[in-house]
């Protein structure tokens, strides 16, 4: 299994950022804008604030930038 996973780094995921994206999407597996200019960040590391430890917290970085205390993760769909 996959334990304590929380915290140790900020992470890239596969979706395209837009702040505004949410209030329209889908409940279920959003899919997020099909292109932009920005990548979307997951969850928060040790660098940042209790607040953003959680999994549902959203940040953002170009696709040149290297923000300290982020990783990523392979993943791939269960279905």
């Amino acid at each position: 299994g996959v334990l304590d996973m929380a915290g140790n780094a900020a992470e890239w995921v596969q979706d395209w950022y837009n702040p505004n994206d949410y209030r329209t999407a889908t409940l279920t597996n959003p899919q997020g804008p099909e292109r932009g200019a920005i990548k979307a960040m997951r969850g928060g590391s040790w660098l940042k604030p209790a607040i953003s430890l959680r999994t549902t917290d959203r940040d953002w970085g170009t696709m040149d930038s290297r923000p300290s205390g982020t990783g990523f993760r392979c993943a791939r769909d269960a279905y």
